[in-house]
């Protein structure tokens, strides 16, 4: 009896060992979204993050057109809010913000990318790993005793990455590798905190697990 337990926990051990070495075969083997590749494409030696060339605190706005206008991408200078406008970025399909910032400043600080076509969590977590940290944003209405989570965020601090994920029609404990990226922000790297928030298996073929305090509601407070 014993013997027989010893090869079912053997055996089981073999199992998982090799679902776990599937999962990052797969990880691996996916191809990026053009997105993702535009992280490192044309910014080989050049400090992260680089969008397509496109430097923080480096790179101009007219750099900027220089790099987008050959693709056939149209510009809007926003003045107003001081940043330079692609509606619709041949690469990956985002509403792009270069953001310059107010005071005439022509350099680049920030880049914003919002609905991009088809980018996922499981797209990030394939370049980066495993985010330092993940939360919510919550709305607080006082009509509702209820607190609605609006999106999840995951940060890379030391890359200069933050996303926000949609939220999940049904929110649960576990979160989709399919999610949609609504938004994705490059700024400048700042160090982390050292917080670890997020754990679980990172496959393409199951899910991540969030923390119950993360998906718990709480009072809006005062």
């Amino acid at each position: 009896m014993i013997r027989y337990i010893f090869r079912l926990i053997l055996f089981s051990g073999i199992v998982l060992s090799s679902i776990s070495l599937a999962a990052k075969i797969v990880g691996k083997s996916r191809v990026l979204h053009p997105v993702i590749t535009g992280l490192d494409t044309d910014c080989e030696g050049k400090p992260q993050p680089c969008w397509y060339g496109v430097v923080l605190g480096e790179t101009t706005a007219k750099d900027v057109m220089a790099i987008f206008s050959p693709l056939g991408d149209r510009f809007f200078d926003n003045t107003t809010k001081g940043q330079l406008e692609i509606f619709k970025t041949t690469l990956g399909g985002c509403f792009a913000q270069f953001v310059c910032g107010r005071g005439g400043s022509t350099v680049i600080n920030e880049i914003i990318l919002t609905n991009c076509a088809r980018v996922r969590l499981g797209d990030l977590l394939a370049r980066y790993g495993e985010p330092e940290t993940l939360g919510t944003t919550i709305n607080c209405d006082p009509k509702h005793p209820i607190i609605q989570l609006d999106n999840y965020f995951i940060e890379y601090p030391a890359d200069g990455i933050i996303a926000a994920i949609n939220r999940p029609a049904r929110l649960g404990s576990w979160l989709s590798l399919q999610g949609n990226v609504r938004q994705l922000y490059l700024v400048k790297p700042r160090e982390s905190d050292g917080r670890k928030t997020w754990e679980g298996i990172i496959s393409f073929r199951r899910f991540v697990r969030l923390h119950p305090e993360q998906i718990r509601s709480s009072g809006c407070g005062p």
